[in-house]
């Protein structure tokens, strides 16, 4: 993987995915105890935009992240018009978009049908860990403080003051400390792992394919840039696009039963063979070095507790055939930050109001992103389905407008 960092301290655009040298959020966990107003737990999108909006908003920010900097993730890379807008709507598009890529149409090859080709406008391909650099950089940036390599736990103490949170704070570095920390709100943004505490459960579909992703090496495919490619079977699919330097993002959904019978690369292969690509590619696949995920499609109740609250994957996920899930994470961490500002407010003034929080919290997720993936669930459904995804290659490939409906609602409008 290649080393990332922010638009500051040497990277310039043309660079995209050389290290500036920067470093936040090195230093190990203290031995003493601090307060702050808001924790917040994972550095993806979803937290990083949560800690940037309650650090402009004055309060004191903690970021930790278990994984150190810089890590890989399983992603597509893909921003959609929607998460393009939501960047936008913080005021980061002007620090991501000179390291992004544009994506100019969308190519689906499913197996035994004819590839098809659809004109799109307005997503983009980033590598995921620049992508969080470059978020991350911009809350420290803001007035936030980031510890990497640190993992958090809440604990239950008796010193602190009513309607605070306990964190307990470990280094995942050799010789690394532990410290305590305290806060009022607590933003839980750690991805596809289990809740907080015991309050929190995650529900599983049991139908639920796994994830896997991997970075190729440049040249050994001939998928074309400026393209998502996306391959579908029986066992799941595989999605691909350029990034800026050459190398190419491949993120697949596939069945749990399929990757017992067989690693991941070459299932990944398999499913790519079936739709059509070429030889060069499949290789390419099946050579590849893949990560994984646990089970993508789940949900997690309640969506907030006691000044808890759940964003980003950690609040709910589906498989992302549409490539949203950058999307929902932004949405969701940038939504968070008034319910957090107003939990901090009435713990300050000894009046804490949380049952109203609640569900105010959980009524906003839904109407913002909890919708969207009821509409991606659907998809889901039908992609199980080799007929129904047949039939609906063949609709798209006839009439290409077909596939407005699903381009619109990415954000995506189709130039058809």
């Amino acid at each position: 993987m290649a080393t990332h960092g922010a638009p500051t301290g040497g990277l310039t655009p043309t660079a995209r995915l050389t290290s500036p040298g920067r470093a936040v959020g090195v230093s190990p966990p203290v031995g003493e105890r601090q307060s702050y107003d808001a924790v917040v737990v994972g550095s993806g999108p979803a937290g990083a935009v949560a800690a940037l909006g309650l650090a402009r908003a004055g309060l004191s920010v903690l970021l930790v992240e278990k994984k150190t900097f810089p890590r890989p993730k399983v992603c597509g890379g893909c921003l959609s018009g929607n998460a393009v807008a939501a960047l936008h709507g913080v005021g980061l598009w002007d620090r991501v978009g000179p390291y992004a890529t544009p994506l100019d149409r969308f190519e689906w090859r499913n197996a035994g049908s004819r590839a098809v080709s659809v004109p799109t406008v307005g997503g983009w391909a980033i590598e995921r860990s620049v992508l969080d650099r470059l978020l991350v950089d911009a809350a420290v940036d803001a007035g936030a403080t980031f510890r990497d390599g640190t993992s958090a736990k809440l604990t239950q103490d008796e010193t602190s003051s009513a309607g605070e949170h306990a964190v307990e704070l470990r280094s995942t570095r050799p010789g690394g400390t532990a410290a305590s920390v305290t806060a009022a709100t607590i933003i839980w943004a750690a991805g596809l792992g289990g809740g907080p505490d015991a309050r929190f459960t995650i529900e599983s579909a049991e139908s639920s394919r796994v994830g896997v992703g991997a970075i190729l090496a440049a040249g050994r495919d001939d998928l074309p840039a400026g393209a998502i490619v996306m391959a579908s079977g029986d066992a799941g699919y595989v999605g691909c696009v350029r990034l800026a330097d050459g190398r190419l993002d491949a993120a697949a959904a596939v069945d749990r039963a399929a990757l017992r019978a067989g690693d991941a690369g070459r299932v990944v292969a398999d499913l790519a063979t079936r739709a059509g690509l070429s030889a060069a590619t499949v290789d390419s696949l099946r050579d590849a070095v893949w990560l994984g995920t646990p089970t993508l499609t789940r949900k997690a109740q309640p969506l907030a507790v006691g000044g808890v609250f759940l964003v980003g994957d950690a609040a709910g996920y589906v498989e992302p055939f549409t490539g949203e899930g950058i999307g929902w994470a932004l949405a969701s961490g940038s939504d968070v930050v008034p319910f957090a500002a107003r939990r901090i407010e009435v713990v300050r003034d000894g009046r804490p109001d949380d049952e109203a929080l609640v569900r105010a919290w959980a009524e906003r997720y839904d109407s913002r992103v909890g919708r969207e993936q009821r509409w991606c669930r659907a998809i889901r459904r039908g992609l199980r389905s080799g007929l129904a995804r047949r039939a609906a290659a063949g609709t798209v490939r006839f009439v290409p407008a077909a596939a407005r409906p699903v381009t619109t609602h990415l954000g995506l409008s189709a130039d058809v």
